[in-house]
């Protein structure tokens, strides 16, 4: 932990009952380096094969200010506006041998992403995801005076066709 601590807060109620192995955590709140995350947990069959769901909500928090509080430099922008604004929601699903968040909502700064995503067979994991945004002006986020790579490369369908020709010359007759 940067510094050789950390200050954590969690409060929240939890109800388990053994016999039916049910488990419910709700009003859940955690704050540690100004983050804060609240959520609700259920699990079933906890002590015999558990299943876990629930939600959790990331406050609005500044990424620059969370870097500097974990003892790290913010990288250098060449707009010191960007980094300054995020919060993410979720929900999952977790069973001993899978993962799963069902949704998943992101802001950064003005940018918004959904997606969701699994982690299947542990020992040996299949992983898939779905994820997109609206827009985002990456060359905001490039350190100051960094060039864009915007139309230096050829887009896949000229250069197939490059290729494609080239080979076709190469060819013996």
């Amino acid at each position: 932990f940067p510094g050789g601590r950390i200050d954590l807060t969690a409060t929240g109620t939890a109800k388990a009952d053994l016999n039916r192995e049910t488990l419910d955590l709700t009003d859940l709140f955690v704050r540690a380096y100004e983050l804060d995350l609240a959520g609700r947990v259920t699990g079933t069959s906890i002590l015999s094969s558990p299943t876990f769901s629930g939600t959790l909500a990331l406050a609005k928090f500044s990424p620059r200010a969370l870097l500097t509080a974990l003892g790290q430099s913010a990288p250098v922008t060449s707009d010191p506006a960007v980094l300054t604004s995020a919060r993410a929601d979720l929900a999952f699903a977790a069973t001993p041998d899978t993962a799963e968040l069902t949704e998943l909502n992101l802001n950064l700064d003005e940018t918004t992403f959904t997606g969701s995503g699994s982690v299947r067979h542990f020992a040996r994991p299949t992983i898939s995801f779905t994820f997109s945004g609206d827009t985002i002006d990456v060359d905001r986020y490039l350190p100051p005076g960094a060039e864009s790579t915007k139309g230096s490369e050829p887009d896949a369908e000229t250069s197939d066709e490059g290729n494609a020709a080239s080979k076709q010359k190469a060819a013996p007759t």
